[in-house]
């Protein structure tokens, strides 16, 4: 059974989980604020606030999906898997801070730390491995 990055893969998981959940968040909070200016007296806010929050819940559950995918190529134990997971791990991460708030910061700081985790992560085949010195064969 290969060795995999299993702290990494939980931290994005989890962060991931936070980036849907912000985009739900903050597509309620839009949506709420919308509503409460169109009993103001703005005719057209309650229309576009709708529109809006449909995006940040949209951007949510994209970058969400995105994070999780990304763990799951990282928990597959191969390498380059695990790089590619990571990285679009970081990139949607990155893509949904400003409409979900990062994943109400969390999720940000999970998946980022997990993508960092899974990205320097070796095998323990690997680190037990002795190094041979220059210019001997072994």
């Amino acid at each position: 059974m290969p060795d995999k990055p299993g702290t990494a893969v939980i931290m994005m998981i989890v962060g991931g989980a936070f980036y849907i959940a912000g985009g739900f968040a903050t597509g309620l909070l839009v949506e709420s604020l919308g509503g409460l200016a169109a009993r103001l007296g703005s005719r057209t806010a309650s229309a576009e606030a709708l529109q809006t929050a449909r995006i940040f819940i949209a951007t949510g559950l994209i970058s969400g999906i995105a994070i999780i995918v990304g763990a799951a190529l990282a928990n597959t134990g191969n390498r380059m898997k695990i790089r590619v997971g990571a990285i679009l791990a970081i990139v949607f991460s990155l893509v949904g801070l400003g409409n979900t708030f990062g994943g109400l910061i969390i999720g940000l700081v999970l998946a980022i730390a997990g993508s960092a985790l899974a990205l320097i992560w070796k095998p323990k085949e690997a680190l037990a491995q002795p190094v041979p010195a220059p210019g001997t064969t072994g």
